[in-house]
């Protein structure tokens, strides 16, 4: 995998206009294989394809065509945080003026935390706007760092919150396996592997991309 990385992130791949097409995705057992190829002059012959493959998968979600971006990941990245960090509930009491200003606040601290890695509603119990609007109850369930972050923006603005007792989340049925096993492929905005390992191989068969 670092060989393919080392070409990716080169300068000449870079300044040379470069560019990652993800070409095809297949399963074999239980064992996810990316078809990339590299489109660059700079990039020789032997080097344009490649058969990605990707062990122990949790979770993914690919979009096939040219990639944004081509990066692994093996510390907390976002993505990574359901299964790196324990697992709490944050809930609320209290009224407010305006229900939807307060979600603006929650989605703008969401995207202060992950980005756009990881959707809004992901780990919302319904209705952001509905869930406000009834004064109390549960308002999502998720990774303590986020859920902590939302409780802050409800304490701003007046309304009483706190998050549960956090539970450790085992990701896996393999007691020998913990999270630090764990990495994610970074393919472009919300195109993604999370797995427990990544191997990388030069394919003598080209995709049409």
């Amino acid at each position: 995998m670092d060989e393919l990385l080392e070409i990716i992130h080169s300068s000449e791949f870079g300044e040379g206009g470069g560019t990652v097409d993800l070409a095809g995705a297949r399963m074999e057992g239980d064992i996810l294989i990316l078809s990339v190829n590299l489109i660059s002059d700079s990039v020789e012959e032997q080097d344009q394809s490649w058969e990605v493959e990707c062990a122990g998968v949790l979770d993914h979600n690919l979009t096939l065509g040219n990639c944004q971006d081509f990066s692994l990941h093996d510390d907390h990245h976002p993505l990574l945080w359901q299964y790196i960090h324990p697992e709490c509930s944050v809930s609320f009491h209290g009224d407010c003026s305006s229900a939807e200003a307060i979600v603006g606040e929650l989605y703008n601290r969401h995207i202060e935390l992950v980005g756009n890695s990881i959707p809004f509603n992901t780990f919302l119990n319904g209705n952001p706007v509905d869930i406000v609007r009834g004064r109390y109850g549960m308002f999502a369930t998720g990774p303590a760092p986020l859920m902590e972050g939302y409780a802050v923006v409800f304490e701003r603005a007046g309304i009483k919150a706190g998050v549960s007792e956090p539970r450790q989340v085992s990701f896996t049925s393999d007691p020998f396996t913990d999270s630090s096993a764990l990495e994610v492929l970074v393919l472009g905005d919300r195109s993604y592997v999370v797995a427990q390992k990544f191997n990388a191989n030069r394919s003598e068969d080209r995709w049409d991309s």
